[in-house]
Formats: C-alpha cells, structure tokens, sequence
C-alpha cells in the first residue's frame, strides 16, 4: 500500500477548509436573512399598532383640529403596513393578524393618557413614532438593498411624524390649560 503524499494531503485540507467555509458563509447568510426577517415582523407590528392608535385617538382627541392630521398619519400607517405585510409575506415570514401584547400595552397607554388630555395623548402617540422610527433604523442597517427605498421612505415619514407631534405637544404645553381638564373627558371605550 502505497502512503499518501504529503501534496494530496494539504489539497484535501484545502478542499474540507473551503466547504466549512461554504457552510458558514450560508449559515450565516441564512441567520441574517431570519434576524432581518424578525425586524421586519416587529416593524410590521408596530405600524399595525400605530393605526389603532390612531384611531384611538381621533376618539378620544378634545381638539378636532388633530382629527385631519391623524386620519392623514394613519393613511400613511396602513400603506407602510401594506407594504411591509408583502414583503414579510415573499420572505416566508408571519403576518400579525391584531395587536399582540405589546400593542394591546399601547392601547392602554393611549386610553390612560386620556385622563391628562390632549397633550398626553399626542405625547404616547410620540412615544410611539419614536419607538417605531427605532425599528426602522434597526432594519435599515441589516436589510438588503432592495428594501433599502421603501425603508428609507418608512423612516423619512416616520420621523415627520414624529417632528408634527413634538411641536404639537410643545405647543399643547405652553398653553395655560394645558389640553382639556380630565373632569371632561369621556370615559374610555374600548376596554
């Protein structure tokens, strides 16, 4: 029998040194597409949340001068979400159908906010923005190319969202009643 030369020998370490590293090329590919895939989810989550919130809060806003402006934020909260759901749905991800914990978390902040008015009811809804602006930049760092301009477009909205209801709150601040007294608010439906 005939011993193996010391050539052969480094060729086929060579070979099994270059398919591991196949293997953790892939296995790490297929890591970032499941954690990009899972920020996509959440992202999706909260702007399923945001027209809720929205909602919510045109009911219980004491100023309907803010009711055009949230109609408006959550129009553009249902085409992110859209858009967001197709491509959750090509990568093979889930869908939320309604809110989940967190989002039901967010309901009750909102109603509870009702009881300090208007300005606290803008504040969480900023809260909110600022939460789901997070979540876009998060993406956006890890997400491929292709769903870099509809993030970007995501996290531009966003973010004039979130300018529109820091002026508003400053503005509710400033004045001297500060929203509505909560002696006349409605009592929350919804709960």
């Amino acid at each position: 029998m005939r011993a193996a030369s010391p050539f052969l020998c480094l060729q086929e370490q060579a070979r099994s040194r270059a398919s591991r590293g196949r293997e953790v090329t892939m296995l790490r590919r297929e890591h970032e597409r499941q954690e990009t895939l899972r920020r996509l989810e959440h992202l999706l989550a909260l702007e399923r949340d945001a027209d809720e919130l929205y909602r919510l809060a045109a009911e219980h806003l004491a100023d309907p001068r803010y009711l055009e402006t949230l109609s408006a934020f959550r129009v553009d909260a249902r085409r992110r979400r859209e858009g967001l759901e197709r491509i959750v749905r090509e990568q093979g991800g889930r869908i939320p159908s309604g809110l989940d914990l967190r989002g039901r978390l967010e309901e009750i902040r909102l109603l509870l906010a009702q009881l300090g008015g208007d300005d606290a009811i803008l504040r969480a809804l900023l809260t909110h923005a600022e939460r789901t602006g997070k979540a876009y930049q998060q993406v956006q760092e890890h997400a491929p190319a292709e769903l870099q301009p509809l993030l970007q477009r995501g996290l531009e909205e966003v973010r004039q969202r979130r300018d529109w209801f820091e002026t508003a709150v400053q503005a509710l601040e400033s004045r001297p009643h500060r929203g509505v007294p909560p002696w006349n608010i409605p009592p929350p439906s919804g709960l």
